[in-house]
């Protein structure tokens, strides 16, 4: 098992000691994110930017205000070295391309190299970030603003690829329900239907109006302000119908 197996291991010694312990190619720092990488990241010129980038996109989006609690960061040349890591210390994330854990006040997020793995990486990283600002976030918001943020910037708004499978969906028949899915509170039964739905809600409160912009933002402050706000639907009206109707509207008129 690889000595850098350490890093798991929340103890007094520091990140960057724990660090110089493992055979790690290239270990950089950029702010709060240590990244340790069994690859040289000159190859990936954008992929450190990437990762300081995806803190502020978010802070701004969502109106959130960030900390400096560590995100560890490590990358692997690829499933081999991954899947021992991982099923040692998140055996439920072994069989999947990339994984975030969340241990006391610092976020890990593991993924391996393969093509398109950039996903990947935004997508934990997004989880890590909001775990790192937030003491809690409903699984369906969590990964819905996930698969949100898991897209490059300027695709985020247009060119998701939910958006032409939702689209296609709201014009055949799709029923949304946001009750429905808030109730799907057990990561381990969240379908890919859930992940596209919960997509679909992120998108339309971001981007139909100033008014559902603004409500995310306050249902977000008010977790980041350790306080309950309930669920998100008691926050968009008592009209499940007509809430439905907005978002296949949003979704059939979006390009």
């Amino acid at each position: 098992m690889r000595a850098c197996l350490i890093l798991l291991t929340l103890v007094a010694t520091s990140l960057t000691t724990r660090a110089a312990r493992c055979d790690w190619v290239d270990v950089r720092r950029a702010g709060q994110f240590r990244i340790y990488a069994e690859f040289d990241l000159d190859r990936y010129d954008s992929l450190v930017e990437t990762i300081e980038e995806q803190r502020s996109d978010i802070a701004a989006t969502l109106g959130l205000t960030p900390n400096e609690n560590p995100i560890v960061v490590c990358l692997f040349s690829g499933y081999a070295s991954y899947g021992r890591y991982v099923a040692e210390h998140a055996p439920t994330g072994a069989r999947r391309r990339a994984v975030f854990v969340q241990k006391d006040d610092t976020g890990y997020v593991y993924v391996y190299r393969q093509p398109g793995f950039e996903t990947d990486l935004r997508h934990e990283l997004t989880h890590a970030i909001l775990h790192s600002m937030l003491p809690f976030l409903p699984l369906w918001l969590d990964e819905g603003l996930a698969e949100y943020f898991e897209v490059p910037q300027q695709k985020r708004a247009s060119g998701n690829p939910h958006q032409t499978k939702m689209k296609w969906a709201a014009k055949l028949g799709w029923k949304p329900n946001l009750v429905r899915l808030e109730s799907r509170d057990d990561f381990s039964k969240f379908t890919a239907a859930n992940y596209r739905e919960a997509w679909a809600w992120v998108h339309f409160l971001l981007h139909s109006s100033d008014e559902n912009n603004d409500l995310l933002r306050r249902y977000l402050a008010t977790i980041q302000d350790e306080q309950l706000p309930g669920p998100f639907s008691s926050h968009l009206g008592t009209d499940p119908g007509k809430r439905q109707r907005l978002l296949l509207d949003h979704l059939k008129q979006w390009r």
